[in-house]
């Protein structure tokens, strides 16, 4: 049964609208094809190159401050992680990170689920050095409106 609680919608949104990246879409990457959500354990090289999508805060507004009475606005911070391993892995991880910008770009409502997102700041760290993995992080604020109190 599809979930009612609009963050999770926002989340699933997301998730779908990044398993679009690949190179045949027009994409650098076919980063789209391994796409999780809240993984729990490090991508393998074999896995690579690999996407996690991570929630945290939700910052909501006093009510009725950014929009009308009895209603939320929320900022969903969350946080992408693209990984990827390769001796070009520097150059492919930036291009990883353009992707998850294009591919957010084609749909900025996620299929009308969100008012907005915005793009906070991102980072580029190798997480092995011995066998040249990479990976990207990326920030991000989600905004979406809820009614008071409720998951939708």
């Amino acid at each position: 049964m599809p979930s009612t609680i609009r963050q999770q919608k926002v989340i699933e949104n997301l998730k779908l609208q990044l398993q679009k990246i690949s190179i045949k879409a027009g994409y650098y990457s076919n980063l789209g094809l391994n796409v999780s959500d809240w993984r729990t354990t490090p991508f393998e090289p074999s896995e690579l190159p690999g996407l996690d999508i991570r929630d945290s805060d939700d910052v909501i507004d006093d009510e009725g401050a950014l929009g009308e009475i009895n209603a939320w606005t929320h900022m969903l911070k969350t946080t992408i992680e693209v990984v990827c391993v390769g001796t070009e892995s520097a150059a492919t991880i930036r291009q990883m990170i353009y992707d998850v910008f294009k591919a957010i770009k084609v749909d900025t409502t996620l299929g009308q689920s969100v008012v907005n997102i915005f793009v906070r700041s991102y980072k580029i760290e190798a997480k092995s050095d011995e066998k040249k993995v990479v990976g990207g992080t990326i920030e991000l604020d989600i905004q979406f409106q809820t009614n008071k109190l409720s998951e939708s």
